[in-house]
């Protein structure tokens, strides 16, 4: 059901340069199709669709990209919907969002997104039992569900477990119902196949809308993003990764890392940005023992999340990768101004 207080209707069109990506094809169609939002849009209407499978519904409603700004789904619309001097009995509520972690002690936390995938996680856990590293896995709900003897070994194996939603829809532009399906379905896949009540999140692209910051903060979870990533063009090599990635690290860094596709799990394969995909994956996974040997041998432990926070003894740090992000792809809508320089 919609929160009342959340506003309805809220319809998104991928831009034009991005509908090849959203697009059905091979067994679902083959036609180029804009995405609508799903979820609170009783006022809007919709074409009468016939009844999908989970697979072809995860498929239908993979999008990325609006084409206008969606004031409905700041924070601050977010926040004014409700009194923020209302009786006790109101929605109250604070969020936490960790990036880096302030700490004298020599640990560094590496985290994986996506997963679990037979094609990448087993060689990931084995380069971190090979080294006698720890990590933390921000697993997908879905992949959960059919990898679930994979899933397993990551937790019997000593690593952290944190949410990354069900299907790794793109929640800056979710509407707040579909936002809230995302979030609680992949909780509760990892809660059920696994039994661990992670309180633990990492937003798809490390993208939030404002109804995902208080959906987040309703669900009492914690939101990692991360202060070190892979952040090369293209799909580079496993030595250029590797000395990118040693480089940047410190004491309380937080490194992001993959071992699925996300998204493009529900595109066909075929798909020269799922090839392109998959060829990164094989070359960061390739990379991880390079990492674990840099990072130990310049004095650091490689650690679960919840060894690292508890080290924390100094307040958080920025620690960007780079100057600037020049791997990450360009926003959906609009390119921020950029002050000219004398």
């Amino acid at each position: 059901m919609c929160s009342e207080d959340i506003p309805r209707g809220l319809v998104a069109l991928p831009e034009a340069s991005r509908r090849r990506f959203l697009g059905l094809s091979g067994a679902v169609g083959g036609a180029v199709t804009a995405a609508a939002l799903t979820g609170c849009t009783e006022d809007v209407d919709q074409p009468a669709r016939g009844r999908l499978s989970p697979d072809e519904a995860i498929i239908e409603h993979t999008y990325t990209g609006l084409s206008t700004r969606s004031e409905g789904m700041t924070l601050r619309q977010l926040v004014e919907s409700s009194d923020a001097a209302a009786p006790d009995n109101q929605l109250r509520g604070v969020h936490r969002m960790l990036w880096d972690v302030g700490t004298q002690k020599p640990y560094v936390a590496l985290s994986f997104d996506d997963g679990p995938d037979p094609r990448w996680t087993p060689r990931v856990l084995d380069a971190l039992r090979d080294a006698g590293a720890k990590a933390t896995f921000f697993l997908m709900g879905y992949n959960v569900d059919h990898h679930r003897e994979l899933a397993h070994r990551v937790l019997d194996e000593g690593h952290d477990i944190g949410n990354h939603t069900w299907s790794h829809q793109d929640l800056a532009f979710q509407d707040p119902a579909s936002t809230r399906e995302e979030i609680v379905g992949g909780h509760r896949a990892i809660k059920e196949i696994l039994g661990v009540d992670t309180n633990w999140f990492r937003p798809p692209r490390g993208e939030l809308s404002g109804a995902g910051l208080r959906i987040l903060a309703e669900e009492n979870y914690d939101t990692f993003l991360w202060s070190v990533s892979r952040n090369v063009p293209g799909v580079g090599t496993p030595e250029v990764v590797a000395q990118h990635i040693v480089e940047r690290l410190r004491p309380g860094a937080i490194v992001d890392m993959h071992d699925s596709i996300g998204r493009g799990l529900f595109l066909p394969q075929s798909d020269r940005i799922v090839e392109t995909l998959k060829a990164k994956r094989d070359v960061d996974v390739e990379a991880v023992p390079a990492i674990l040997e840099g990072g130990m041998a310049a004095g650091l432990e490689f650690v679960t999340m919840s060894t690292l926070l508890a080290a924390a003894d100094a307040p958080g740090a920025l620690t960007p990768a780079t100057p600037e992000d020049q791997n990450l792809s360009q926003g959906p809508t609009t390119v921020p101004p950029r002050t000219a320089t004398a």
